[in-house]
């Protein structure tokens, strides 16, 4: 029976909220990464910031949703000596991870974790994987995966490594409040799921049924109104459309998706001229490059450009594919 136990107990994973390689308390190993903006993502320069860490992979929704709400939290905490950044190492995907940071409005740091040094000398277990590093550049908490109380249980954990909880106050602060799963913004970004979902099969009365459901929710919320933009656009409402860009660009003209979409909007409008310089400009904010170029292709075969029609249109189609690759 000892010997049972004991097999047993060798093939039991590691707890899943720490690392296989650093204890709380310990150093984190130092890093210096490339980003995703071609700048030094390095721990050295942390130092005496409370560093939050989100150690990411392409194409997973709990990473994606992980990022999302660590973000969130950077801007409600923007006043406190709190940097978020995030790490990966699916360096072979930059194409999907601009796109993501684009459509999420997401511009913090991204280190790319070339050879998945970071990842093994953390001793990584499980993806999303998020570390908290306090000023003295220690492992102070670890959050694995991204269950429905991650953004409260970031929170606290941020608030105590910057001394604004102490141990009494997180471990009652993290046994009395229960995260609300069906809080508004879960709510919405379920729905707007949904209506990816249902626009992909061409369901698109049903999608615009779900982001008007989600827009009851919160009118204010703007990715959620591009995304019937978006579907407007595919309904040749091109009025419509447009009324919803411009309800989200009045309050933030520089708004990458936006400018995007109104251009789209100009071009189905007629007026080139105009969606010709607003897609310029978008391009070169890198708003979705590959739906850019194709617009500046359609422009261009319009007019009968074919020499730069077929260099958009070809633009368009690498981007596309390395996406995908």
């Amino acid at each position: 029976m000892l010997v049972l136990l004991a097999l047993l107990g060798l093939a039991c994973p590691a707890r899943a909220d720490e690392l296989r390689n650093i204890k709380v308390g310990q150093p984190v190993p130092p890093f210096a990464l490339n980003t995703l903006a071609g700048r030094t993502l390095e721990s050295a320069a942390l130092r005496d910031k409370v560093l939050v860490l989100v150690y990411l992979s392409a194409e997973q929704k709990s990473s994606e949703r992980a990022l999302t709400i660590a973000d969130a939290l950077g801007k409600e905490l923007r006043n406190e000596d709190v940097v978020i950044a995030s790490m990966t190492a699916d360096v072979t995907r930059v194409a999907h991870f601009r796109g993501q940071r684009d459509r999420l409005n997401i511009h913090r740091p991204l280190g790319l974790d070339v050879g998945r040094r970071v990842y093994g000398d953390l001793g990584l277990i499980v993806v999303p994987t998020t570390i908290v590093v306090d000023r003295e550049g220690r492992l102070a908490r670890v959050i694995s995966s991204c269950k429905s109380d991650y953004e409260h249980v970031l929170r606290s954990y941020i608030l105590h490594t910057l001394g604004k909880l102490d141990d009494a106050e997180l471990a009652s602060t993290l046994a009395a409040e229960r995260y609300d799963r069906d809080r508004p913004a879960e709510r919405i970004a379920r729905r707007r799921a949904a209506a990816r979902v249902l626009r992909k099969k061409g369901l698109l009365g049903d999608a615009e049924n779900e982001l008007i459901a989600a827009l009851e929710i919160n009118p204010t919320d703007t990715e959620c109104t591009l995304d019937l933009a978006a579907l407007r656009i595919d309904m040749e409402q091109f009025d419509e459309a447009g009324r919803l860009v411009e309800q989200v660009r009045a309050t933030d003209p520089d708004h990458r998706r936006a400018k995007l979409l109104r251009g789209i909007v100009l071009y189905h409008q007629d007026r080139l001229d105009d969606a010709q310089t607003l897609l310029a400009e978008s391009l070169l904010l890198n708003s979705n490059p590959v739906r850019t170029h194709y617009y500046l292709g359609l422009i261009a075969e319009r007019r009968g450009d074919q020499a730069s029609a077929i260099r958009h249109f070809k633009e368009s189609l690498d981007r596309l594919l390395r996406e995908h690759d």
